[in-house]
């Protein structure tokens, strides 16, 4: 097939062929989505927390957005130093697990900072920090 620009100038236009062929091409207009995600909820609640118990993040992390995303990058680190861990994505969900040379241990601090990218392609930055508990 040959392959034709048009200009679009209503809801519906008419294409016409010089051997008489015609056709009607209707289609709906969206406006881009220009909103980024937001960050609705952490799993376990460690955002900003003091006196984490290792133990409740053996599974990981999950982290809950407004709308469908991919992760750009995310990292959770102590000191500077990235930790080994996996993002996985389901949707607006993504979760961070240990790869299984990094737990979480106690009496340190923590940051998880990093990007998500939603479906429109806007960014939404993500940064929080946590500290574990005390050994017992």
């Amino acid at each position: 097939g040959t392959s034709r620009t048009f200009t679009v100038t209503a809801a519906a236009n008419s294409i016409a062929w010089d051997n008489g062929g015609a056709q009607t091409v209707n289609y709906t207009l969206t406006a881009p989505d220009t909103t980024p995600a937001t960050l609705s909820s952490v799993s376990p609640d460690v955002k900003d927390a003091t006196d984490v118990d290792p133990a409740d993040l053996a599974d990981g992390i999950e982290l809950t957005f407004s709308e469908d995303v991919d992760v750009d990058e995310l990292l959770i680190s102590t000191d500077g130093s990235a930790l080994a861990w996996i993002n996985t994505t389901d949707g607006a969900v993504v979760t961070m697990q240990d790869a299984g040379d990094d737990p979480i241990v106690n009496e340190t601090t923590y940051d998880v900072e990093g990007t998500v990218v939603d479906l429109g392609g806007n960014e939404t930055d993500v940064s929080f920090s946590f500290t574990t508990k005390a050994k017992e």
